[in-house]
């Protein structure tokens, strides 16, 4: 049984199209350059990392598309509007570092 290759880039293309978002305005939400966008979509394996970064800013589940990628990815907090958000996620931040620098300090003992 062979897994089915997806293009990347393909999926992303499409889903700009289909998004009706002139593809300047996409990237820049996304916080790329126009002509980064065109280099994105023509890259098969295009990083994980970008994918989520273009979902995540302009709404678009790439989960069902891409093997990889779980709909948990765009759950994150976009900008706070309110003091009280921002308060809030930066608590909620905190609490991840604090979790991953306890992992980390692990292990280093387990290694030394």
């Amino acid at each position: 049984m062979s897994k089915k290759s997806v293009h990347r880039g393909d999926i992303l293309k499409n889903a700009i199209k289909n998004s009706g978002i002139a593809v300047k305005v996409a990237a820049n939400k996304a916080g790329y350059s126009r002509s980064s966008y065109y280099k994105h979509i023509e890259q098969a394996n295009l990083s994980l990392h970008i994918l989520i970064q273009y979902g995540k800013n302009l709404e678009i589940d790439f989960s069902k598309d891409i093997p990889g990628i779980n709909s948990i990815d765009y759950t994150e907090a976009g900008r706070p509007t309110t003091l009280k958000e921002a308060l809030k996620q930066i608590d909620v931040l905190k609490e991840k570092y604090y979790l991953l620098l306890e992992k980390y300090n692990k292990l280093l003992e387990i290694k030394n």
